[in-house]
């Protein structure tokens, strides 16, 4: 029994056997980066880039088993498949891509959709070492740059922002969501309401920062209807 995994483990030739082996190794690599992206909340999580990594393996195992099996197919190129599939997974890439008021979201996300369809494409072509070295450092990017970033954003001095609406029950979940797209660190929130006056108080505590201005994301909540007034203070 593990004669003949090794065996087909390192085969060259594709079999029942080894395309097991083979799309096994490509999905647990995708699994491995998709669950990355899902604990940060992204718009493609470990389902999306297991089924990327297991389609973009079986694409490979389709171009070596076609000239491989059929005599006539020899002098063709087994390369065509996966040059198509790296095309395909470019506009899956792109649908992740989210331009909004000047700011572009998703472009980490969109990387890693090509990047995983690469490795998917190494695992059918038995390039197991070079799949699982993408894959380590595809992981330890993803994770020592985004704390490298948090710890650069939240690298300022605390302010308040203090929004005051013309109605009881605004849309806060729409400020939070502005705030959050511009990459302005959140600390803690509290939220107000006069019943009788009809009006509210959104109090959030965020990071100044040098690497992410405040005045886009003031000018973004400002857009927001029933906004009275929007007061900044140190803390």
């Amino acid at each position: 029994m593990i004669e003949q995994f090794i065996e087909n483990f390192n085969t060259v030739e594709i079999n029942t056997y080894s395309s097991i082996i083979r799309l096994g190794i490509g999905l647990i690599l995708s699994i491995i980066i998709g669950m990355e992206r899902q604990r940060r909340r992204q718009s493609a999580g470990a389902r999306t880039f297991a089924l990327i990594g297991l389609a973009s393996t079986g694409a490979v195992l389709i171009s070596i088993w076609i000239p491989q099996s059929y005599p006539h197919f020899l002098n063709g190129d087994p390369g065509r498949i996966a040059a198509q599939l790296v095309t395909g997974v470019g506009f899956l890439g792109a649908g992740t891509i989210i331009q909004s008021k000047g700011n572009v979201h998703g472009l980490t996300t969109a990387a890693s959709i090509l990047l995983v369809a690469i490795v998917g494409m190494c695992a059918g072509a038995g390039m197991f070492l070079p799949a699982i070295i993408l894959t380590i450092t595809a992981v330890l990017i993803l994770i020592i740059l985004e704390r490298s970033d948090r710890y650069r954003a939240m690298s300022g001095d605390a302010k308040q922002l203090i929004i005051k609406f013309k109605r009881y029950n605004p849309d806060i979940d729409q400020i939070t969501s502005i705030i959050r797209d511009h990459k302005i660190y959140i600390y803690g929130v509290t939220f107000s309401k006069n019943l009788e006056a009809n009006h509210s108080e959104y109090r959030i505590k965020i990071q100044d920062s040098a690497i992410q201005p405040l005045e886009p994301m003031i000018e973004a909540i400002k857009e927001i209807s029933d906004i009275e007034t929007i007061t900044l203070t140190d803390m």
